[in-house]
């Protein structure tokens, strides 16, 4: 499968780049502020930066699905292939034990190609959201996760209890890249101090502290 964008996309990805400016500009260039010149990683889907004041993702194609924060929450490692596969595999099992009694959101996005946020066949995505007005929860999910494949980019969020099991924080976001050199970048922030921005939380909206 190509890994290049068609015109279509492109006119597509490019509108959706505008509305977000206008929304989010001001949101995603704090962020960077906080964050700094720092070390940049980049694979074929995304950049990350990193320094001591924090850390923020954003993808190639659409740099405004954007995620970051600033703060000594922010941790970051590189990881083998198989400690990678086996966090994201550990997170994608965990979806069927999901509900309003253990979770208060819970979104995976996996990666496999730049084309993945465009036509949805390169990419899985899970989003979960549910309150005790709404216990059958409101859960969305696009693609197929490739088991045992480590994808060019995955975004685990997790609030609530299963978030303590699987990311051992009760709220928390981890950006995990393949190819930074010769290993896996990981980064873990954790939502209970650091001062963050995700512009692919559910609903497409950004959250902030």
């Amino acid at each position: 499968m190509s890994d290049k964008l068609d015109p279509t996309q492109q006119v597509e990805l490019a509108t959706l780049r505008q509305e977000y400016q206008k929304r989010f500009q001001g949101t995603i260039d704090y962020v960077k502020s906080v964050v700094g010149a720092g070390i940049e990683y980049r694979n074929d889907v995304a950049r990350i930066v990193v320094s001591d004041n924090g850390a923020y993702c954003e993808l190639l194609d659409l740099p405004e699905e954007f995620c970051g924060a600033g703060g000594d929450q922010v941790t970051r490692r590189f990881v083998a292939p198989e400690e990678a596969i086996s966090l994201l595999a550990s997170a994608a099992a965990a979806v069927e034990r999901a509900s309003f009694l253990n979770t208060r959101e819970f979104s995976l996005l996996a990666l496999y190609s730049r084309t993945g946020v465009a036509d949805g066949r390169s990419c899985f995505l899970y989003e979960f959201r549910a309150t005790e007005s709404l216990p059958s929860a409101q859960a969305r999910t696009i693609g197929q996760l490739r088991p045992g494949v480590m994808p060019s980019l995955y975004k685990i969020r997790l609030s609530g209890e299963l978030g303590r099991e699987v990311l051992g924080s009760e709220s928390s976001i981890v950006i995990c890249m393949s190819n930074a050199g010769d290993r896996n970048l990981l980064v873990s922030i954790d939502l209970s101090r650091a001062h963050y921005a995700d512009l692919t939380s559910s609903h497409n909206s950004p959250t902030t502290n």
